[in-house]
This record gives C-alpha cells, structure tokens and sequence, in this order.
C-alpha cells in the first residue's frame, strides 16, 4: 500500500500552524512543501498505519491499495468521524 496526496485538493489546512497530517504521523514523514502543499517522504519509510488520511480534512490523502488486493488506481479514503472512522473504497472508474 502507499501514500498518494491530491495536491488539486490539499489546502494546506489553511490557516493553521502546521498541517494534521504532519502533526499526526507518528514516523515523522510528511512534510509541506512550495505552495503549502503535503508531501511523504519516501514511502519506503511509511508505516501504511493510514494515520494522515484519516486526519486530513479535506480528504486530500488516500491509501492506494496494492494490484494484488485490487485493480490498479484502487484507494481507501478515510475520514475521523468522534467516535469512529467512515472508510471509502475509491475504484478508478
């Protein structure tokens, strides 16, 4: 699995201090970059614990899945509801 960031829907969180995603995760591996945009360090580093998908609030980040558990282009998006979390299966069609 891996991380993908839409930077069409990434915001940045606006006006905050710093981003959910790169408060939330626990390896310390997202990063903004030009243009307040969320970026991952290498991926290879990524836990896949989906902790900044399901903190992003503009559903800007997904978990693509691997071909061998779905089609290509195939993504879970989360959003972190109070007491629970609502996850979406995303297919490319």
């Amino acid at each position: 699995m891996s991380i993908f960031v839409d930077e069409e829907v990434c915001n940045g969180c606006g006006s905050a201090e710093e981003p959910f995603c790169v408060l939330t995760c626990p390896g310390d591996l997202m990063f903004m970059k030009a243009g307040k945009k969320a970026d991952i360090r290498p991926l290879a580093d990524c836990w896949d614990c989906a902790v900044c998908v399901k903190h992003c609030p503009v559903g800007a980040i997904e978990l693509r899945l691997p071909l061998e558990i779905s089609e290509a282009g195939t993504a879970l998006r989360a959003r972190a509801l109070k007491s629970k979390t609502r996850w979406t299966v995303q297919y490319p069609d």
